[in-house]
């Protein structure tokens, strides 16, 4: 038989969340960008409710740039401390940002998860070289693909071909106290490059996209 009585109460769960999502974004679409409730649960923060943040309309065709970065950290600002794995342990740190890039992807993604209130919330940032205010955190560096990664994105190559692919360039953390996981996955452990990270996303006016028109 249904268990009608926790089916009606996950339908609630559902209700309440789905009018949370609209609370939010009835202030977040007006300026581009929308919140997207992905469970009740954060798998990393307890007691927080996971979200992630898009640009509103085809989040593929126009990608979470620094305009709309800015406003996520202005209208949901940073609001307490959350866990963040350093490889051994966990430490308590105002954001989690790490960089990495596919073959698939044109630029470097800055990932970007923090607490605002009850929600465990993070976008990705396609990160401008041509902005300097982002690139005085960042330098160019690049990882060697291994072969799982190759045939996947390549699919099966000549060994010339291969040793063209091999070395995916993207950009890391040009100082601080940074970690570098499998995959490519770099993160940022140090609490003042974070905070000042964030500070420049929030407080970028942009002038390199008017010098450069």
């Amino acid at each position: 038989m249904n268990d009608i009585p926790k089916m009606r109460k996950e339908f609630d769960e559902q209700i309440r969340l789905a009018e949370l999502e609209n609370k939010y974004n009835e202030r977040l679409e007006p300026h581009g960008i929308s919140l997207k409730i992905i469970s009740a649960k954060s798998l990393t923060q307890k007691g927080k409710i996971h979200a992630t943040l898009r640009k509103v309309g085809d989040a593929w065709l126009c990608p979470f740039d620094g305009h709309d970065a800015q406003q996520a950290l202005r209208l949901l600002p940073m609001t307490e401390n959350l866990s963040v794995y350093n490889g051994r342990v966990h430490e308590m740190l105002p954001y989690h940002m790490t960089t990495s890039r596919t073959p698939s992807q044109p630029r470097t993604i800055l990932s970007v998860d923090y607490i605002h209130d009850d929600l465990n919330v993070g976008f990705e940032l396609h990160i401008d070289e041509h902005d300097p205010e982002m690139m005085q955190y960042f330098q160019r560096t690049q990882r060697e693909l291994d072969s799982r990664e190759i045939g996947l994105y390549y699919g099966a190559v000549s060994p010339r071909t291969k040793s063209n692919v091999q070395m995916l360039p993207f950009l890391t953390f040009n100082c601080g106290r940074v970690v570098r996981f499998q995959g490519g996955r770099h993160t940022q452990l140090s609490e003042g490059h974070l905070t000042s990270i964030a500070a420049s996303i929030e407080g970028n006016d942009f002038a390199f996209e008017r010098t450069s028109e």
